[in-house]
């Protein structure tokens, strides 16, 4: 809205009930549960958040996690993400 003089004048958006896609947020949500389960365990093993890890997600998630595999890696510093039974692993250096 160009013109306005500042944002803080701007009136807030109105809820679009259209943009809500429940797909999306079960996604999301089932991320966010491996990113809590990832720094728990690093928490854990006292090594820091930016510790390489291996990531092994649970077969049954593939499909929840196939469209966030990329950024999932990128938050949880994973080296590499493979589908079998729910482990992590520090990568060694």
């Amino acid at each position: 809205r160009e013109g306005e003089k500042s944002v803080h004048n701007l009136s807030w958006p109105n809820f679009d009930e259209n943009l809500v896609d429940e797909k999306s947020e079960e996604f999301g949500n089932t991320a966010i549960d491996y990113i809590d389960a990832v720094r728990k365990y690093k928490t854990d093993k006292k090594v820091s958040l930016a510790k390489e890890i291996v990531l092994e997600i649970n077969s049954e998630f593939i499909v929840k996690i196939e469209h966030v595999i990329d950024d999932l890696k990128a938050v949880v510093k994973a080296k590499t993400i493979a589908f079998g039974k729910d482990k992590i692993k520090l990568k060694s250096n």
